[in-house]
C-alpha cells in the first residue's frame, strides 16, 4: 500500500535536508578479494580502460536513443505515441536536477557497476508520477512479506510500487548480484599487469639488481654500522636518482667503484608473459560486458565483412537486454494497472542499427513494394529518418507509378 502523503513529504524533505543535500553523500565501494594483490572495487574498476569503455559504451547507447511511451491503437493493430501521459513525461524531464540523457546514463552504469539501479518515484496527490529520484544502492535493503516487495532506505520502508528498481543477475529474485564481485579476478589481473608496466616504466624499465662488494673494501662505509647503514642509503639514493627516474634515466650510463660488481635481475617467462595478458584481459572485460572488440578499439580480427555484423551483434546482445529490462520495470512502475494493456514504453534502438545510407534506402525500396507487395508508407519512412510530414503529391514519381486519368473517347 501507498503510505500517506505525510511520510512522503518527511522522505523528501529528508532526502535534501541541509546535511544529506545530494542524494549520495558518500560513494559506497566494496573491495573484493581475488588473487592479483589489486584491491577491486566499483571505482578501482574504472581505472580499467576496457571496463570504463564498456560501461561508457553502454550507458551513452541507452541515453542516447529516442524514448516513447505508446499507446496501442485498434486501427490495424497501429500504436500512437502518448505525449501527454504523465508518465511519458518523466522520459524528457525525470526530475529538477538532472536530463533525460543524464538520467539514463546514471541508471545504466549503476546497473554495470553494482547490478541494481533504485529510484524513488515521487507522485502527487493524485497517485500520478512527477519524478524519479536516483537512491544509493548500498543505503537500500529489500525484505518480502506476505508476497510483497518492500524497500527499507534511511530508516523508512516503501511498497513495491514507491521504488523503480532495474536489476540483472539474481540469486535470489530480489536483488541483483555485483559483477565487479565476480569479475574480480578479471579486472584484478588487468589493473595488477597495468601496474606492473607502468612500474617498469616509471623505473626507467630497471629491474633492480645485487651490488657486490669485495670484502677488502668495506671499510670504506665506516667503522660503525651506522655509518655504513648511512654510507648505503647514499649509495641507494645516488642510484635510484640516476638510473631510476623514469624515462629520463633510460639512456644513462652506470658508472661504480672500482672492484664493484653489479648483477642485474632477469625478467622471467612468467613476468613477461603477465604483461602481454593486458591484450587478453581486453577480451576477458568485453565477454563480461557483451561489448565486441572493435568497439574496444580492438581491430586485429576485424574485417570489412564482419564489422557491421559484430555490430549488431552488440546491440542485440548488450544493448537489447537492458533497454527491454528498462521498459518492464518503466511499464510495471509508472503506468497504472488498468493502463498496462494499451500503454508501453519503447526505447528505440534502431538508430544504433542503421546501415550505411544506400543500404537503407535498397532496404525502403523493398519496402515500399519494389517487386512485391510493400509493407511500409513514404510517411513511415520518413519518420524513421526524422524527415517531417509531407503531401504525397509532392513527392517525385516515376511515369509508371503515376495514376492515369483516362478520358473516354467518342466513336468515329
Amino acid at each position: 500500500m501507498m503510505q500517506p502523503i505525510k511520510s512522503i513529504k518527511k522522505f523528501f524533505n529528508s532526502f535534501f535536508s541541509s546535511e544529506q543535500a545530494r542524494p549520495f553523500p558518500s560513494v559506497g565501494a566494496d573491495k573484493f578479494g581475488n588473487d592479483s594483490g589489486v584491491n577491486v572495487s566499483e571505482q578501482t574498476a574504472l581505472s580499467h580502460l576496457a571496463f570504463y569503455r564498456c560501461v561508457t559504451l553502454l550507458a551513452g547507447s541507452i541515453a542516447s536513443q529516442p524514448k516513447h511511451l505508446f499507446e496501442r491503437s485498434d486501427q490495424r493493430r497501429g500504436k500512437t505515441i502518448d505525449r501527454d501521459h504523465p508518465a511519458a513525461q518523466l522520459l524528457e524531464n525525470p526530475n529538477d536536477f538532472q536530463n533525460s540523457y543524464q538520467f539514463f546514463f546514471f541508471l545504466v552504469t549503476h546497473l554495470l557497476l553494482y547490478g541494481n539501479f533504485y529510484g524513488y518515484i515521487r507522485r502527487n496527490r493524485f497517485y500520478q508520477v512527477e519524478a524519479i529520484i536516483p537512491v544509493a544502492p548500498w543505503e537500500v535493503q529489500i525484505s518480502i512479506q506476505d508476497g510483497h516487495k518492500y524497500f527499507k532506505y534511511r530508516g523508512n520502508r516503501y511498497g513495491n510500487d514507491q521504488f523503480l528498481h532495474v536489476y540483472g543477475l539474481s540469486l535470489d529474485a530480489l536483488k541483483g548480484v555485483n559483477p565487479i564481485k565476480y569479475a574480480s579476478q578479471s579486472i584484478g589481473l588487468g589493473l595488477a599487469a597495468e601496474k606492473m608496466q607502468a612500474s617498469a616504466f616509471g623505473r626507467g624499465l630497471n629491474l633492480g639488481g645485487v651490488i657486490e662488494m669485495p670484502e677488502d673494501m668495506q671499510g670504506i662505509m665506516g667503522s660503525t654500522e651506522e655509518e655504513a647503514a648511512q654510507y648505503m642509503e647514499r649509495v641507494r639514493d645516488s642510484f635510484k636518482k640516476l638510473y631510476q627516474n623514469g624515462p629520463e634515466s633510460w639512456h644513462e650510463i652506470m658508472f661504480i667503484e672500482p672492484g664493484w660488481d653489479f648483477q642485474q635481475f632477469e625478467l622471467n617467462f612468467e613476468t613477461a608473459q603477465l604483461i602481454e595478458t593486458r591484450k587478453f584481459e581486453v577480451a576477458d572485460i568485453a565477454r563480461l560486458m557483451g561489448v565486441p572488440l572493435h568497439k574496444l578499439m580492438e581491430l586485429d580480427r576485424a574485417t570489412k565483412e564482419n564489422i557491421e555484423q559484430q555490430g549488431i551483434e552488440f546491440v542485440q546482445d548488450g544493448v537489447l537486454p537492458i533497454a527491454s529490462n528498462i521498459e518492464a520495470e518503466f511499464k510495471k512502475k509508472l503506468l497504472p494497472p488498468d493502463q498496462r494493456g494499451q500503454r508501453f514504453f519503447k526505447i528505440n534502438l534502431d538508430g544504433l542499427m542503421r546501415a550505411d545510407i544506400k543500404s537503407r534506402y535498397e532496404a525502403y525500396s523493398i519496402a515500399l513494394g519494389k517487386n512485391a507487395p510493400g509493407f511500409m508508407s513514404p510517411d513511415e519512412i520518413r519518420e524513421l529518418e526524422d524527415l517531417g510530414d509531407i503531401s504525397e503529391d509532392e513527392l517525385f514519381k516515376p511515369d509508371n507509378m503515376n495514376k492515369q486519368h483516362l478520358q473516354p473517347t467518342s466513336n468515329p
